[in-house]
């Protein structure tokens, strides 16, 4: 990525999981929301994806579809009866947490020569990741290699290729906004997040908001949000816990704002097995 300007840029990448797995007609994934970017490559059949307030698009066999984290979306099968599907999610995430695979605007469709690259480097990711998970170090360096090449090739489809001098309003929030992306289970207020930057509440929420288009509270929310997703997923903690370890008040509000956030329950997403899963062949 090419860089105007002079200012701190950083990409983190983190692996959420992958497999390879079998699907049969007629499949559906209804409407969903994910905590990561999905890269996913249909073979012997073909997706038909809708992503909310745009119209259905084919993803053809071979072809690669790139959903950044968090765009509502949903799926069916169309062709053959059955089909294989091999895919990653993950996050690569640059300044103060921000999702590189929407910020470059990445085309949702890349061809089949670019699935055939990202193919070899998924599996490559999903076998270093069993190797992590043992707790080898070098096979987590490696992850992150494979992990940052699968993006090298993800850029090569991006619409914005060159970021522009960071706005110098952004930059006094870089402080608050490393710290919710950090610690989004804290408690926290808007005087607590304006102190950090020197400015007073009220002139903090202004220029908060007109610079990332939400209130601070609600940025807070939605970091909190994608916490509780992923420990929904990682582990079998009750839902009243998982509120709790993902920073808010009481599971009934917790719910409230999961509910209205991502469309369905808590346990809902938890159960779902089309949403995330793949039976792995």
């Amino acid at each position: 990525m090419t860089i105007a300007g002079s200012f701190p840029l950083a990409i983190r990448f983190t692996y959420e999981g992958g497999a390879r797995g079998e699907r049969r007609h007629p499949f559906q994934i209804p409407w969903r929301q994910l905590p990561g970017g999905q890269i996913e490559r249909p073979e012997g059949g073909s997706w038909i994806l809708e992503i909310e307030g745009q119209s259905p698009i084919t993803v053809h066999s071979g072809e690669v579809m790139v959903i950044p984290r968090g765009i509502r979306h949903r799926l069916r099968m169309a062709g053959a009866r059955i089909m294989h599907t091999a895919w990653i999610m993950a996050c690569f995430d640059g300044l103060a947490g921000m999702d590189l695979l929407a910020t470059a605007q990445i085309s949702p469709i890349l061809p089949r020569s670019a699935g055939d690259r990202l193919s070899k480097l998924m599996t490559a990711a999903r076998e270093l990741n069993e190797v992590v998970g043992q707790g080898d170090l070098a096979a987590l360096a490696r992850l992150h290699a494979v992990g940052f090449r699968i993006l090298e090739i993800l850029l090569e489809y991006a619409q914005i290729r060159r970021l522009t001098p960071i706005d110098p309003e952004l930059d006094r929030l870089l402080p608050v906004l490393q710290h919710v992306e950090a610690n989004p289970e804290k408690p926290v207020s808007i005087r607590d997040l304006a102190r950090q930057v020197y400015l007073s509440p009220s002139r903090f929420y202004s220029v908060f908001k007109r610079v990332m288009g939400v209130t601070p509270m609600a940025h807070v929310q939605n970091a909190r949000l994608r916490l509780a997703q992923r420990l929904l997923i990682a582990s079998s903690r009750p839902v009243g816990e998982v509120a709790v370890l993902a920073g808010f008040a009481s599971p009934y509000y917790f719910s409230r704002a999961f509910r209205r956030h991502f469309k369905t329950t808590p346990t809902a997403f938890r159960r779902d097995p089309n949403w995330f899963r793949a039976t792995v062949s």
